[in-house]
């Protein structure tokens, strides 16, 4: 995801979505390239509500996983299939990231309500091995 880096220690983990007692060998390579400073907030404000639409029953989900994480679909495709289905609000809940919130830029639709989650996978340290919440 675009933005600052700051200074300061950082890590990278790897590995979340690895179902392997063993785990995987992976290498990580860091480049940085500095260039045109971004804009302070890098997403769109995605809307509060839905106009034309007040306390009541809805229809959505909210737990769609799109390309940034295990998903075949892009936003786009996701919203497509949401209005096929009639749905009233959205949820691209992505493992380990809201990356997916970047790609709405100039593109949030009007007629749907659209949350930008995150699935947030925590590891056990029981013999169960890796469990996601």
């Amino acid at each position: 995801m675009p933005g600052p880096v700051e200074p300061g220690a950082w890590s990278v983990i790897l590995g979340p979505m690895v179902a392997s007692a063993g785990g995987m060998a992976w290498q990580v390579d860091v480049t940085l390239h500095h260039g045109e400073p971004l804009p302070r907030t890098p997403y769109d404000l995605l809307p509060a509500s839905v106009a034309g639409r007040g306390p009541g029953w809805y229809r959505g989900d909210l737990h769609l996983h799109s390309v940034h994480s295990d998903g075949q679909h892009a936003v786009d495709e996701i919203v497509a299939a949401a209005r096929r289905e009639g749905l009233h609000f959205i949820a691209t809940s992505d493992h380990n990231t809201s990356s997916t919130g970047v790609t709405w830029r100039g593109n949030v639709p009007t007629d749907l309500l659209v949350i930008n989650a995150e699935e947030v996978t925590t590891r056990s340290t029981s013999s169960a091995g890796p469990t996601a919440r």
